[in-house]
């Protein structure tokens, strides 16, 4: 993927992230519409759930986030903010060692703070035993990169496959370019998926980079939908469709719900294809339903513009526009 993707797709993670003010500064940054993640040690491993923790976007007016789900042993901690739109960010393991690696955060330097980032490489998977409980931990082991204070609990991002690898953990020393630690992807997944809150399948296909796109407006359309928050929920994935197509549309009587998530996307895709019945709104079901995502989920710059451009390919006039 061209360079420029590369960078377009960094910038608007980079753009999402918040400094956060809580027991010690650092990052934090959307896996949900309405949910910040960072470490448990930037807002206090003792802080009580509930609590208020000081959100300040690079640009914007400063809010408070609530503290809603906390593991001392992960050294993950869950905000809830409504002021968060959906995430740009996908989560996934596809790492291999010697992968170059960006990380980005909030560094105070002369008592002021940076939006900035670092440059790693992947040295190792290692695996450390918490000395409280004695419970293993996975960690990916980073090298050659200068992670001060403040880029804690920001994303850590493989630009070859476009995915967020980790979140930033540790240095291991914070004066030189020696790397440190962050929490893999699965260990942050498992982390979400016990406090209930969905995030982009990680197989789900983003406009991205590190391989092909897919070409064809039915297969985009099936990785779009699969790249949805709530996708994976059928109550979720069913009220979109009937919000977006109304019930009575042909489309929704194609599909089999009983399926995967996957497969459902497929479904959907192929039906709109094949079954091109205006819906009651005037549009097709491929532009309705392209029409209905950024106003039932939210804005998101990334998928915003993977819309726009399906639009255009499947002649949506509504959707093409600055």
């Amino acid at each position: 993927m061209a360079t420029e993707r590369v960078e377009s797709l960094i910038e608007h993670i980079r753009g999402e992230c918040v400094r956060l003010l809580g027991r010690q500064p650092g990052c934090g940054f959307p896996v949900a519409q309405g949910w910040l993640i960072t470490c448990a040690h930037v807002v206090g491993r003792e802080t009580p759930l509930g609590s208020p923790i000081e959100a300040r976007p690079w640009r914007g007016v400063a809010r408070q986030a609530l503290l809603r789900h906390l593991d001392r042993e992960t050294d993950l901690a869950l905000l809830e903010d409504p002021a968060t739109a959906a995430a740009t960010a996908v989560f996934g393991d596809d790492i291999q060692r010697g992968d170059p690696l960006v990380g980005i955060g909030f560094p105070v330097r002369e008592q002021q703070p940076e939006l900035d980032g670092f440059t790693a490489e992947l040295e190792f998977i290692t695996r450390q035993v918490d000395q409280a409980s004695g419970r293993e931990m996975r960690l990916v082991k980073l090298k050659a990169g200068h992670i001060e204070y403040g880029f804690s609990g920001g994303p850590v991002i493989n630009p070859r496959s476009g995915r967020v690898i980790g979140v930033t953990r540790l240095s291991r020393d914070t004066q030189l370019d020696l790397g440190g630690w962050a929490i893999p992807a699965d260990a942050v997944r498992a982390f979400c998926d016990d406090a209930g809150i969905d995030l982009t399948p990680a197989d789900a296909l983003q406009p991205a980079v590190g391989g092909m796109m897919a070409t064809m407006p039915t297969e985009r359309l099936r990785d779009l939908l699969l790249s949805l928050p709530g996708w994976n929920s059928r109550r979720r994935r069913l009220s979109l469709l009937e919000i977006a197509l109304g019930r009575g549309h042909p489309v929704l009587r194609q599909v089999e719900w009983e399926g995967s998530a996957a497969q459902l996307a497929w479904d959907v895709a192929k039906a709109c294809e094949d079954y091109p019945e205006p819906t009651a709104s005037g549009l097709s079901p491929a532009c309705a339903l392209l029409a209905a995502i950024p106003r039932e989920l939210g804005r998101s710059p990334a998928r915003d513009l993977e819309i726009r451009a399906l639009g255009a390919m499947l002649s949506c006039s509504e959707l093409t526009g600055p």
